[in-house]
């Protein structure tokens, strides 16, 4: 797996055309407060190669009273079969996964999405998550997804409507 930086002048675009409205449209389904600015503090893409996996983790923490999501999206996907050792019924094979909390029998702590081309999530920071190694036939192909970190400063005095 390969990690490269995406610059602050091509993040800014897609920032302002983009994020800026579904980070808006987020806060908006989640919580009654405006928003006073959105701040991209880091941003990068991944090329991984079939066996490549993310280990369990989350982004940067809650700091300075302010609330922080992060995104991944996916902007090239090969066409994957099964690892050989998977289990049919349990195959995660390309996943990436989102664990909150423990899981019990009325409880399922886990949300797991096979990334298609253009999908992209925004979730909270703090928020467990760990993509699965995949396997394709062709060796070489790679899938390419971007990330990036961001803060949200609300503007306390006022809730919107």
């Amino acid at each position: 797996t390969a990690e490269y930086l995406i610059s602050p002048e091509i993040m800014l675009k897609w920032k302002q055309k983009f994020f800026d409205p579904i980070i808006n449209a987020y806060v908006k389904n989640h919580i009654d407060h405006k928003i006073k600015s959105i701040l991209i503090n880091s941003a990068w893409y991944v090329i991984s190669k079939p066996g490549d996996y993310n280990p369990c983790h989350t982004h940067t923490e809650y700091v300075h009273g302010n609330y922080h999501l992060s995104c991944v999206g996916y902007l090239q996907i090969p066409k994957m079969i099964s690892t050989t050792n998977a289990k049919e019924h349990n195959d995660f094979s390309g996943q990436t996964e989102f664990i909150e909390g423990s899981e019990n029998m009325f409880n399922n702590n886990s949300y797991r999405v096979m990334p298609e081309v253009r999908d992209w999530i925004l979730f909270p920071n703090s928020l467990s998550h760990v993509v699965y190694p995949y396997n394709c036939i062709e060796k070489n192909n790679e899938r390419i997804s971007f990330s990036f970190n961001s803060t949200i400063i609300f503007d306390n005095d006022k809730l919107s409507n």
